[in-house]
């Protein structure tokens, strides 16, 4: 991970790093080291491992609803299972579903269901 990436995530989530609300969600776990920056529905995740062997990590199943984009990774991979030393920073944005129907004069019933990220529909008009 360089520098420039780093002042790239810090411009675009400062905001969540400086004001959102910091929690340890393994506070007594010696290897693994994992937090959430949390600012109104958009959250920081870091996952990172602490040891010089592979570690299963899950923590991101408690996460399945939400959209998840890796901003930084010192590794390829992004998965539950963490290699030595790897440190990854994920942006998770809520997912909403909406169900909606249209009812027809023939009697015929239009079913939509449509799932997004709300922060999407707000950058991205």
């Amino acid at each position: 991970i360089n520098y420039k990436k780093l002042i790239k995530v810090y411009k675009e989530y400062g905001d969540i790093v400086r004001d959102g609300i910091y929690l340890d969600l393994l506070p007594n776990d010696k290897k693994l080291f994992t937090y959430e920056r949390r600012l109104g529905d958009k959250i920081l995740l870091v996952v990172s491992n602490f040891s010089n062997s592979n570690i299963k990590c899950d923590i991101l199943d408690n996460y399945k609803e939400f959209n998840k984009e890796v901003l930084l990774n010192n590794y390829d991979n992004a998965s539950n299972e963490l290699k030595p030393y790897q440190s990854i920073l994920y942006y998770l944005t809520n997912l909403y579903v909406f169900i909606s129907f249209c009812f027809f004069p023939t009697g015929e019933i239009l079913f939509c269901l449509s799932v997004f990220s709300i922060s999407f529909l707000l950058t991205n008009p």
